[in-house]
């Protein structure tokens, strides 16, 4: 243990330290070849490398402390178009290639159906099991408007899937369609990517923190 004085301002220290003091402050460290350390950690040379280079924000968006990182930054909308004709009581996949969660559901028609008295009856679908509501009737007389959305009943369980794991719909109570064409579309939250950004913004407070507790930066 050593017991550095310097400038009237004594330290008490087993690491090796450099204290220089400034016109309006002091420094720890004179050189980048100088070795610190904080709380009994090795102390070390100044850090340099690529991976430092300040990053460009070419984004286009506004930054913001409370609004930045927003759950629609996570939301997808998944697609399986169809013809009217083809559906029948069978299913109606697609593989999902992330973990996800599917929290709404609708269908959008193109080119709307003539023949009268035709209908089927779509239930949403994870991995070939039906999720908890996800219903929609489509019939003639309800789908009237091309590219207006008819929404399924809401999502409220049973719609969760892992990676590779199949989204679709199961038709059913089928009265086939003669024409018409449109799209499944499902709202689907990538629970993959939230959770890489749950994680990083939970290091970068953690980061954030240890420099505010350092007097680093102020904040609380």
């Amino acid at each position: 243990m050593a017991t550095i004085v310097a400038d009237k301002e004594t330290i008490t220290t087993s690491e090796t330290l450099t204290l220089a003091t400034l016109t309006g402050g002091s420094q720890v460290g004179k050189n980048a070849t100088d070795t610190v350390g904080f709380y009994g950690a090795t102390a070390v040379a100044q850090q340099t490398g690529a991976d430092q280079t300040a990053l460009t924000d070419n984004s286009g968006g506004t930054k913001s402390a409370t609004t930045g990182i927003s759950a629609n930054m996570v939301k997808q909308t998944i697609i399986i178009p169809v013809q009217l004709s083809d559906l029948g009581a069978f299913t109606y996949n697609v593989a999902v290639p992330f973990a996800f969660t599917v929290t709404a559901a609708g269908f959008r028609p193109n080119r709307l159906p003539t023949t009268a008295s035709k209908a089927v009856t779509a239930t949403v679908q994870v991995n070939n099991a039906s999720v908890t509501g996800g219903v929609l009737t489509i019939s003639t007389a309800g789908i009237t408007q091309s590219g207006v959305i008819n929404n399924f009943t809401a999502i409220s369980g049973a719609n969760t899937g892992t990676a590779g794991q199949t989204l679709g719909i199961l038709g059913s109570s089928v009265t086939a369609f003669v024409e018409g064409d449109g799209q499944f579309e499902f709202t689907v939250i990538n629970t993959d990517l939230a959770n890489g950004w749950a994680t990083v913004v939970a290091q970068n407070t953690a980061f954030r923190l240890a420099l505010v507790n350092l007097g680093l930066i102020r904040g609380t």
